[in-house]
């Protein structure tokens, strides 16, 4: 998580991370618990949890695009986005645990 400085604006950036980085670091924590996900099963998941948020809301590095973007792991997420999509990948990632 990566705090920016005060642009002036009431509402300074948090950078929540690629979501590479957010599904190693959630990955590393499903681990801690005994989860015996793969790192590519987290990533998978954290993209479809993503591709589904844009279907109902603006992603931040849509703004100002020209540009078609593509959801992958280099995709940058906001930390009020992250703050909504991962527990959601919380949810998915217990229902693909169970499955197993």
């Amino acid at each position: 998580m990566y705090l920016l400085p005060d642009d002036g604006s009431r509402c300074p950036k948090v950078i929540a991370g690629s979501i590479e980085e957010l599904a190693t670091t959630f990955y590393q924590k499903l681990q801690m618990k005994g989860y015996s996900l793969l790192v590519e099963d987290v990533t998978n998941a954290l993209i479809e949890e993503t591709k589904r948020y844009a279907g109902c809301a603006t992603l931040r590095c849509q703004r100002g695009s020209t540009n078609i973007i593509i959801i992958d792991t280099t995709i940058v997420l906001e930390g009020f986005e992250w703050f909504i999509i991962e527990p959601c990948l919380s949810a998915n990632c217990d229902l693909i645990q169970a499955q197993l």
